[in-house]
């Protein structure tokens, strides 16, 4: 690879550097379902559309698609919302992945190792909540929630593996059952509207 490129190849390190200093405030934009121009580097809060947020989320599979079947981030997202015992904690819930809509998620391990992109996803993260009225900064309830359910998707739709580093919970007592995306993408919009009653949607 070194002869390939010789003297202008970069290491990831230098690549994550030249990133780190140029790709905050780009307005580099992408098209979202609704059709409207989104910058996900240098967001604008008018711009968040949770049409938006529940069709991709529904599209976007969780484990990078390496799960036994297609199991949809907004799935996922109900599931941790049902796991959350106090109905105030219940938004944070169903909202904690809503920046994987703008923001393609990546694997815990690499995310660990791109700075710029945890960076950005936070600022997007925050923006959402604060959107929608929630201050920043996921209940405890919430993460206790989200691993609750990752133990229990790894039992359910993840090939019998290898003990992880991250150590989890005992799985919950119900069984996963995958929901078409379009399901999913339903059911997510009406547990929008109930749990942001203000922020209900008007249905044409």
């Amino acid at each position: 690879m070194a002869e390939r490129y010789g003297d202008d190849r970069i290491d990831a390190e230098s690549h994550i550097t030249i990133m780190e200093n140029q790709s905050l405030g780009s307005k580099l934009g992408i098209q979202v379902y609704s059709g409207k121009e989104f910058f996900p580097l240098s967001p604008e809060m008018e711009d968040i559309d949770i049409t938006d947020i529940a069709h991709s989320l529904a599209l976007t599979c969780r484990y990078r698609g390496h799960c036994n079947e297609f199991y949809s981030v907004a799935q996922h997202s109900l599931l941790v919302a049902s796991l959350v015992e106090d109905p105030l904690d219940k938004p944070w819930a169903l909202l904690h992945d809503a920046s994987e809509a703008y923001l393609c998620d990546m694997p815990g391990p690499i995310k660990e190792r791109f700075g710029v992109l945890t960076r950005c996803d936070l600022l997007l993260q925050t923006m959402i909540y604060e959107k929608y009225g929630l201050y920043f900064g996921c209940p405890e309830e919430v993460i206790r929630a989200d691993k609750l359910a990752l133990a229990t998707e790894k039992r359910d739709l993840l090939k019998a593996s290898y003990e992880w580093n991250e150590p989890l919970p005992y799985p919950d007592q119900q069984t996963i059952t995958p929901l078409s995306w379009q399901e999913s993408e339903r059911l997510f919009l009406i547990a929008f509207d109930i749990l942001f009653p203000l922020e209900r949607r008007v249905i044409v």
